[in-house]
């Protein structure tokens, strides 16, 4: 079913394979360009999660895919996508270039570790580490002590 926002700007359509349960919705803008996120059918807990995002000029011409793989196993994504996530990698692709994004987060969903890929490099062109941690200092106004979550960023360069 084809539906358009009340201003008429936005028009999209979303259709469920009936054999996975994966979700494909489309829209549409009032440029006449069109966005589709595809969703693997939901987890036992009812989530879903976007894997794919393909921008269009018009409706057929292909500009951008971002794909993401969530809890990766080597190349295999894991769908349905189950909690935690303890990593995800985006990759996108622009004609026949991709470059990759790669993150780790701890059990509370703080990211560890990102990263960057440039378009055609097969090892990180930049990668940041973040330790969390926390330390007591005294509060010279208050006279308590105070908790406070440190954030230490490395950074690691590699032109290639």
């Amino acid at each position: 079913m084809w539906r358009k926002t009340n201003d008429g700007t936005t028009g999209y359509v979303s259709t469920t394979n009936p054999n996975t349960g994966a979700v494909t919705t489309s829209m549409e803008d009032n440029g006449g360009n069109s966005t589709v996120y595809t969703f693997p059918a939901p987890n036992s807990y009812g989530q879903v999660f976007v894997t794919q995002v393909q921008y269009y000029q018009g409706l057929s011409t292909l500009l951008k895919t971002i794909q993401y793989c969530y809890n990766p196993t080597g190349t295999t994504c894991q769908s349905p996508v189950t909690l935690p996530i303890t990593a995800l990698t985006v990759t996108t692709t622009v004609g026949t270039l991709s470059r990759k994004s790669s993150y780790t987060y701890d059990k509370y969903g703080n990211t560890l570790t990102d990263a960057e890929y440039d378009f055609g490099a097969s090892s990180p062109t930049s990668t940041t580490t973040t330790v969390y941690g926390s330390w007591k200092w005294f509060n010279l106004r208050s006279g308590f002590l105070d908790h406070q979550q440190q954030t230490m960023h490395d950074h690691t360069d590699e032109w290639h």
